[in-house]
């Protein structure tokens, strides 16, 4: 539970965020600030920190991989994927995209850099 809270916090008019680190010998929990990076989209990084990473799982999945995220667009929108382009991860939340009112599409959005997230 410690790795997945984080801080954000002011210095020099930028504002970083850190995640949490557990120590096992103290028995703590704290933010590991030589660590901490710069998030320049939004939120996204920090966002996504709650989301469900879709390439993570056993099974890896893509935004549009499953019928669930494709028919409930608060499914898709809790989720996000991460690629690789010109030697850069990118991260990529789901965005739900209704087609006719009654049916819709799941698929990656634009892709952010998320270093140290």
């Amino acid at each position: 539970m410690c790795e997945a809270a984080f801080i954000y916090y002011e210095d020099g008019g930028e504002t970083l965020y850190a995640r949490c680190e557990h120590d096992e010998v103290a028995e703590t929990c704290e933010a590991n600030l030589d660590k901490a990076v710069s998030c320049q989209d939004s939120g996204f990084c920090r966002k996504k920190l709650f989301m469900k990473s879709l390439r993570d799982l056993n099974e890896q999945q893509w935004c549009g991989s499953d019928e669930a995220r494709a028919s409930n667009a608060r499914e898709c929108e809790r989720a996000y994927v991460y690629y690789e382009e010109d030697g850069i991860v990118l991260y990529a939340p789901c965005v739900y995209h209704n087609l006719n009112g009654e049916s819709g599409v799941c698929m990656s959005g634009d892709g952010v850099e998320c270093r140290g997230f």
